[in-house]
């Protein structure tokens, strides 16, 4: 019979920084809620000599040590983090910290979905937080409603399919008593089947002339990202030039 994963209730993660180094630290749950200990300690991507590989072997092994000296803490009962606990975790926080540390260029759409499960939450709940255990079927279909309600097109789907990522990320992590995610959703039709736009063809338009350069600039930003047009307008609604 396969044995099941022990989960570690401590974990040793990287990040990497934009000078290309990587930032080492620590994950775990404490009192429900997860936390993420920074170390201070850092790798060298791309070691060019021994003396780069022997600083990241020592930096390795001491973030290694501390990272068994606090799961020895969370074995012990200093830590409370127990799985049952998890459950009770702020699903807004959690969200939150999903979005810190995301990397990926739909960063911004995926800010945009919390928010507007935040308004969601406010007008259908007067809530302002959600524990994971509350985290239902039924609510997760009031929030597909509440974007087909307040959006058109491919919007409802375009961040319904951020804010399931973010909950199939729960899942893994064990936050939920059960998967809250319903199945065969069907969103409305009606939104305008869009062609897709081949590299030449981006280029082609990077270099023909347009009218407005801000807008230009703009749509080539959403070729680029994968933003939405009316998500850039708001970002950009600061500027007196747009």
């Amino acid at each position: 019979m396969k044995k099941a994963a022990n989960k570690e209730p401590v974990r040793l993660r990287e990040k990497k920084l934009s000078s290309g180094n990587i930032s080492l630290y620590l994950d775990y749950y404490k009192a429900g809620e997860r936390q993420y200990e920074f170390l201070k300690l850092y790798l060298i991507a791309k070691p060019k000599n021994p003396l780069d590989k022997e600083a990241n072997q020592a930096n390795l092994e001491l973030a290694q040590r501390i990272k068994a000296k606090r799961t020895e803490e969370a074995l012990m009962g200093t830590f409370d983090l127990q799985a049952k606990s998890l459950s009770h975790t702020d699903f807004i926080k959690f969200y939150q910290a999903y979005i810190t540390h995301y990397t990926k260029k739909d960063n911004r759409v995926l800010s945009a979905t919390l928010k507007k499960f935040q308004a969601y939450l406010l007008e259908r709940f007067d809530k302002e937080k959600l524990a994971c255990k509350d985290l239902t079927q039924n609510l997760i279909i009031g929030f597909k409603d509440y974007l087909e309600t307040h959006h058109t097109g491919e919007g409802p789907l375009t961040y319904f399919n951020r804010f399931r990522k973010v909950v199939k990320h729960g899942i893994r992590e064990n936050l939920f008593p059960k998967n809250p995610l319903p199945e065969n959703l069907k969103f409305k039709s009606g939104g305008m089947t869009k062609g897709v736009l081949s590299l030449e063809e981006i280029k082609l338009l990077s270099n023909t002339p347009c009218g407005s350069d801000t807008i230009k600039r703009a749509f080539l930003f959403a070729c680029n990202t994968g933003l939405r047009f009316g998500d850039i307008r708001a970002q950009m609604a600061g500027y007196k030039q747009y």
